[in-house]
């Protein structure tokens, strides 16, 4: 009779797990948002850009690797499995057309004398003595050789890749460049470092190191004819205009207070958060500081629009470590023909860690972000620059805040990465979420570092609402 008992609750167990795995799928695929092919490991605080090859571009930030799905890995018993402080993970692109994410080669860090290996089939790095340029054509032939038929191959880097990149800004500049823009490494200080990546040749520029004062220290240089930004600047946003000028805005650094020039120390760093604008002409290779914005701010969210326009979304004016932070839900707007600013009707909500992202209608779709510190939303609000009015776009899938969005010309609009963790306080998330996962997977989740990938089909979604 017990084991009768225990072989029905077994079998009631599994159907009711059947049952709500079938009801989350139905919900799931009914959902203006789609999952699309996750990244091969969670981050945020990166950025991201759509390239003219029909790629996503995604670079920095603060990596994790996750559990699969919504479960806890069972060694650890958490969410967040393990973080890469080093910049090995800075940058992959997703193929749209087959999607898929590769890793492409990694940002510049420190020159080495290492020769890194990445085996991408298994997700695993390798490093021996010695540099790429002591390597002859058929000795690297062999090593980017597939280990085995049917394998990825090796890829070989010579950097130490210490640069990470969190906080950063990416712009798109011409002759199929992008830019890495600022950011901060692990242990290191907030930087103005300003590294064009060439999509065709997956490269950055080359590093080099010079003894310096006798060779007391090491001076490294990188083969790039760019200039540094002005300003060292971290959660900033940057924007490239028709001209090809990069805008970049706002963020935060440290400044050193009490330098004493004789011994070269100083008395303590303090946070500064900017209002500043500096804007890179390709044609003159020079930086140039423009009209500022009306208030200090960080975590916000800008886009250009397709009057060549720049629009600026909220934010924050000050770190999160302070609580009482005030959170903005004012927009501005910059005319680079006349260096001016202007207000437009600000959003429906406060909103920092969001993100904004052009659609092919032209309208601007702002994306997740919290309207409290540390409390991703799952909400889109949709911004027409034409008439200067707001309207509410379809929830995502998960709460997301240090998130990034990219439009495409499509008519899509991608929600990579970022994190839902401390987004269930909020009773009406959870029970949404519960609506949407099914419970054996569900289980106590809480919250994690996002490698999912949401998309949104924006015409197909205005069709199904007879939404103009």
């Amino acid at each position: 009779m017990k084991k009768f008992l225990l072989v029905s609750l077994l079998l009631l167990i599994s159907c009711n797990s059947a049952q709500s795995r079938k009801l989350a799928q139905q919900n799931l695929a009914a959902y203006p948002w789609q999952f699309v092919t996750p990244m091969p490991h969670g981050r945020y605080g990166h950025d991201a850009v759509y390239a003219p090859n029909d790629k996503i571009y995604v670079m920095g930030g603060l990596v994790f690797k996750v559990a699969e799905g919504f479960k806890k890995d069972k060694e650890y018993n958490s969410w967040l499995i393990a973080k890469y402080n080093n910049g090995r993970y800075s940058n992959l692109a997703y193929d749209l057309k087959t999607d898929q994410w590769e890793y492409m080669t990694s940002v510049p860090g420190r020159f080495s004398d290492i020769v890194t290996f990445y085996y991408p089939d298994e997700d695993r790095w390798s490093e021996k003595r010695g540099t790429v340029r002591n390597l002859t054509e058929d000795e690297k032939i062999k090593l980017c050789q597939p280990i085995e038929k049917g394998k990825k191959p090796t890829k070989i880097y010579e950097t130490d890749l210490r640069r990470q990149g969190n906080g950063i800004a990416t712009a798109n500049l011409i002759n199929d460049s992008i830019i890495w823009l600022g950011g901060q490494s692990f242990a290191s200080d907030i930087e103005n470092t300003v590294f064009p990546y060439n999509i065709k040749t997956d490269s950055w520029p080359k590093v080099t190191e010079i003894k310096m004062d006798g060779g007391s220290w090491l001076k490294t240089l990188y083969d790039t004819d760019i200039p540094p930004m002005q300003e060292p600047r971290r959660d900033h946003c940057a924007v490239t205009t028709s001209d090809g000028k990069i805008y970049v805005l706002g963020g935060w650094r440290k400044e050193k207070i009490g330098v004493n020039p004789e011994k070269g120390t100083y008395l303590k760093k303090v946070d500064i958060v900017s209002k500043t604008m500096e804007c890179y002409d390709p044609k003159t290779n020079k930086w140039e500081y423009k009209k500022p914005l009306s208030r200090e701010r960080m975590d916000f969210a800008a886009a250009t629009g397709k009057d060549d326009n720049i629009y600026v979304f909220g934010g924050a004016v000050g770190l999160a470590s302070d609580p009482q932070v005030p959170i903005l839900n004012t927009v501005e707007v910059y005319d680079p023909k006349t260096d001016s600013w202007s207000f437009r009707k600000p959003m429906p909500v406060k909103r920092t860690g969001h993100s904004a992202a052009l659609a092919a209608d032209g309208r601007i779709y702002i994306i997740g972000g919290s309207e409290m510190i540390d409390q991703p939303q799952s909400s889109v609000y949709i911004y027409d620059p034409e008439k200067d009015i707001w309207e509410k776009g379809p929830d995502m899938i998960l709460p997301r805040g240090a998130l990034t969005a990219v439009g495409t010309p499509d008519g899509k609009i991608y929600a990579i990465g970022g994190t839902d963790v401390e987004a269930y306080k909020d009773k009406a998330q959870w029970q949404r979420l519960a609506n949407l996962i099914s419970a054996d997977e569900l289980g106590d989740y809480n919250g994690k570092v996002q490698d999912t990938v949401e998309v949104l089909d924006i015409f197909k979604w205005r069709k199904s609402k007879k939404v103009k």
